[in-house]
């Protein structure tokens, strides 16, 4: 009996020391990574803090689509509650920089993986990836950004461990103290009412990220979104903001921001980062619908050229005829018939086919195009499949059966030539990125 109370004692001891283990575990920083944050203005987790690191923001400059980053879910909703992607109160944003120092002279700093001292990646607002608004040229002295630096040096060090020696002094024995601690889904939270974390607060997020107000003291208008908006995704776009002058731009005057790429937060917590490629945001977010397409190691992929499922369809076909880009099956859809569609009893050789919803199409020359969201749609016809010069005409009502998927309409064309379908005709349809 002894011996048996004596092995349970010291399973138990066992037991709660690998707890303690885990708990222990510090949440670590390096200087120069994207700090996503998240502050409520009211309400539940009003007094605290999230942050996560999604890695270096350099890496983004050169390739945006850097897939899924993380899932935060769990910490967003232990700390904010269940429906904290429908709280209008609740928000986030992006932010990095590598030095608060000059470019140039006393105390001056060189560049750094191709970024000048100074350079800022931070976040916009954005209803859908690339939409966000960038800082114009000629926003910020130079000086200005320093000052931004050094606020943000503050936080910075409430993100690293103390016992790095540039961390913040978290004042208690408690071994937590010695840094936040790291969650499960690698995110740490920032508490005002914890003790060893009162004075931490001062320089966190929500100090430096007032609403309404500058964000780290000069970024007027703010770099966060809120939640609430409903749908699969809100979004932020990342800008880069370089200290450096250039070409026209006076001396002590930055560059405006340039798009990096743009993060986006689901309602489930998982964070993705993809990149606007064409400066078209419906072919984009058409692209960005498919993880598939997201999640690819290929930037290739998602370009307009791009053909994932490898069945001689590019992204720019498929978005423009209904199809997906992750089916080698589903091209959209398009019949073939031959029908009287002019009402002279003599059949015709007619083409039906999904197009962009909003899709009028017009004569130009021979040929009939059409243009709507981004895309330029060309219907041609053809006597010998060498010349297409061949007049089409379009025909209505559609000859199309079946439903087209949603924001997609049925048209119906047909080759004039092929009146009666005597001798060969050919008649086929196009469309280009603008």
């Amino acid at each position: 009996m002894t011996n048996h109370k004596q092995i349970h004692k010291s399973l138990l001891i066992a037991t709660f020391g690998l707890v303690l283990s885990a708990q222990a575990e510090i949440f670590t920083y390096t200087d120069g990574n994207l700090i996503l944050g998240f502050q409520a203005t009211s309400g539940t987790g009003s007094e605290k803090n999230v942050f996560l690191g999604l890695g270096k923001a350099t890496t983004f400059r050169g390739n945006g689509n850097q897939g899924v980053l993380g899932n935060i879910g769990g910490t967003l909703a232990a700390t904010y509650g269940s429906d904290w992607y429908d709280r209008t109160d609740l928000r986030f944003g992006v932010i990095a920089n590598l030095s608060e120092n000059p470019a140039s002279g006393f105390d001056g700093r060189g560049p750094v993986e191709g970024d000048p001292s100074r350079t800022f990646y931070l976040s916009a607002p954005a209803g859908a990836p690339g939409t966000g608004v960038l800082y114009p040229p000629n926003t910020f002295a130079s000086s200005s950004l320093g000052t931004a630096g050094g606020n943000l040096a503050g936080l910075e060090k409430v993100l690293m461990p103390s016992d790095d020696g540039t961390g913040w002094n978290f004042t208690s024995a408690d071994p937590l103290a010695q840094g936040l601690q790291k969650e499960t889904d690698g995110a740490a939270v920032l508490q005002q009412l914890l003790a060893q974390h009162t004075t931490a607060w001062s320089n966190g997020w929500t100090r430096w990220n007032p609403t309404p107000g500058a964000s780290f003291g000069i970024f007027t208008g703010g770099i966060q979104q809120s939640f609430g908006k409903g749908g699969s995704a809100t979004y932020v776009d990342i800008q880069r903001l370089i200290s450096t002058n250039t070409g026209a731009v006076p001396t002590g005057v930055v560059g405006g921001g340039t798009y990096v790429t743009t993060i986006s937060i689901s309602p489930t917590g998982q964070i993705t980062a993809t990149m606007v490629t064409s400066g078209n945001a419906p072919f984009d977010t058409f692209v960005n619908s498919f993880p598939q397409l997201v999640n690819s190691p290929n930037a290739a992929d998602r370009t307009a050229a791009g053909d994932f499922d490898m069945d001689s369809k590019t992204n720019v076909n498929e978005f423009a005829f209904g199809g997906s880009p992750v089916s080698g099956s589903d091209n959209g859809q398009q019949q073939i018939r031959s029908v009287d569609a002019n009402a002279d009893t003599l059949r015709d050789l007619t083409l039906t086919v999904e197009v962009r919803s909003g899709a009028t199409f017009t004569p130009s020359g021979n040929k009939l195009t059409a243009t709507v969201d981004g895309i330029t749609y060309t219907i041609e016809g053809s006597l010998d499949l060498v010349t297409f010069e061949s007049q089409v005409s379009e025909v209505t009502p559609t000859l199309g059966t079946g439903t087209p998927k949603t924001g997609y309409v049925f048209k119906t064309f047909r080759l004039n030539a092929g009146n009666g379908l005597t001798g060969k005709g050919f008649i086929r349809a196009g469309a280009q990125l603008n």
